[in-house]
Formats: C-alpha cells, sequence, structure tokens
C-alpha cells in the first residue's frame, strides 16, 4: 500500500520553472505546490501510461516529459494536456522510457530499459532507433551530450555507450576496456 504522504520512495525529484517539485514513485508522480501547501497526484487515472514512473524532466518549452513502465507521457506547459508516446504508436520499442535528454530545440534522446536510444526530432515528427546494448535488462539511465557532439548513455549492464553522430552508429565501453565494473548508475 501507499507509504506516507508520497505514495512510497520518490526514485527521482525534480523542480519545474513554476517552483513546483516534481517526485516519481511506484505508483504514479507526486507535484508538491510549495506556494499552496498542495500535493498533486498523477496516476493512471488521470492519463499516465503506467503507474511505475522512473523519471521526469522539463523541457526548454516548459512541457514535463514522464518516464515510465510503458513509455513517456508530454504535459503541456499549462498542465492542461497530456499526449504520450509508446508502443500503441507504432514506436517498437519503445517502452520502459527511463530518461529523457534534450539536445536542442525539438531534439529529444530517450533511454529505454531494454538498451535502446530513441532519438526523436519533433519539428520532422522522425524517430530513430539505435540499439546500443543487448538485453531485456539493460537498463539506461542517464544521457548526455560530449563537447564533441555526441550522445553517451550509462547503462546498468553494459558501461557506458556513444552514439557517433556522424556515423550513427554506436560504441560501448565497458569492463573490457578497464572499467571496474559494467554498471554505469550515473556521471
Amino acid at each position: 500500500g501507499e507509504q506516507g504522504t508520497f505514495g512510497g520512495f520518490p526514485i527521482a525529484c525534480m523542480e519545474d520553472h513554476k517552483g513546483m517539485i516534481w517526485m516519481t514513485t511506484l505508483n504514479g508522480a507526486r507535484i508538491l505546490d510549495r506556494e499552496r501547501n498542495r500535493i498533486y497526484k498523477l496516476q493512471t487515472e488521470k492519463g499516465l501510461l503506467n503507474r511505475l514512473v522512473y523519471n521526469v524532466f522539463e523541457d526548454d518549452l516548459n512541457r514535463v516529459w514522464v518516464c515510465t513502465a510503458e513509455g513517456v507521457n508530454i504535459i503541456s506547459p499549462d498542465r492542461s494536456k497530456m499526449n504520450s508516446m509508446n508502443d500503441e504508436q507504432g514506436l517498437t520499442g519503445m517502452n520502459e522510457i527511463y530518461e529523457v535528454f534534450q539536445e536542442g530545440p525539438g531534439l529529444y534522446w530517450m533511454g529505454t530499459g531494454n538498451g535502446m536510444l530513441f532519438r526523436f526530432d519533433e519539428n520532422s515528427g522522425m524517430l530513430e532507433k539505435y540499439q546500443v546494448s543487448e538485453g531485456d535488462q539493460n537498463i539506461l539511465f542517464e544521457i548526455f551530450s560530449d563537447r564533441q557532439g555526441q550522445i553517451w548513455a550509462t547503462s546498468v549492464q553494459g558501461g557506458m555507450h556513444m552514439v557517433d553522430r556522424s556515423t550513427g552508429r554506436p560504441a560501448s565501453i565497458d569492463q573490457s576496456d578497464g572499467f571496474m565494473e559494467n554498471q554505469v548508475w550515473s556521471t
């Protein structure tokens, strides 16, 4: 059952541009409005794809991306509308979204629980898929861009992965390259 005010322990937290604190849990998300001293619940009954929420991210347009066990919900800046991206829209393999990273205006990367990275170009509607690691439970946690513009992702079982932007090919760095172990949770 639910424990405490927030419905279990928070998995991830974020403060949005309005100062609201978003907490992800095993039972939806909680939004703390410190000005009104209220806690709002975001659950499947309100359109959330899945009650298991891994992460939240606010983009440069102030939309909140809610990463769930069945895809990602995208909430409008005024918080009145919620869209989603997942397998049901024909985006094969887009389940268990753990991370969203904004590369630039309208360009988003999403990390999954099955070793895939998706790059979504909102301007063209194009979705690219990169299988950077094999394995059903190879969770891609943190995505970032380096100074050369290469995209990197950390993973639970396969070290770190990079997508070479010039070739589109993924590469990995793991124990065989000198890492102490293959679990990389964060950078």
